[in-house]
Order: structure tokens, then sequence, then C-alpha cells
């Protein structure tokens, strides 16, 4: 809620997705102090869940299982994914 310009398509129903809107019809932002916050692991390190709500390819069903697939693997940031070097992504 703190970037509310990030299009959260995947999210369908609820309170969250009608507050998102509101928020980014009124350029509001919504922090909750002392909360944990994820850091990022290595050196030009990018948040998955913004790289997925970046991406245009992909449909809504394919994020919201994107995201799953995170919770599911506890991973937050792309180097979780990388190989030792952080040259790719090992298959």
């Amino acid at each position: 809620m703190e970037v509310p310009e990030l299009p959260i398509d995947d999210i369908v129903r609820g309170w969250t997705p009608h507050l998102h809107k509101c928020l980014a019809a009124l350029d509001g932002r919504v922090s909750i102090e002392w909360v944990w916050r994820p850091t990022l692991q290595r050196l030009d390190d990018q948040s998955l869940i913004e790289v997925i709500a970046n991406c245009g390819d992909l449909w809504p069903k394919e994020k919201r299982l994107a995201n799953e697939c995170m919770l599911w693997m506890r991973i937050i940031c792309v180097s979780e994914l990388a190989d030792i070097g952080g040259v790719g992504i090992p298959i």
C-alpha cells in the first residue's frame, strides 16, 4: 500500500483492491510503522512481487499462481532463486 501505482490485478475481490484503487486515485499511501520488511540479499537484487506486478506479459491467473508459488517456496527476492554467481536462475 506504500506504492499504490503498482498494479494488483491478480487480487480481484475484497477490501485490499478497493483500498488500493482509492489510494491510487488520491495519490495516497498507507504505511505501518515498526513492521518487519524483507531486505534485498545482493547488489542489484529485486523483489519478486514487484517484478511480477510490473510484468505485462502475465495474465492475472498467472500472477496469482506465481504469488502462491512464492508463498509456498518462502522466497522474496530474485537472489533466492539465482545461482551462486548471481548470473542466472538454474532450471
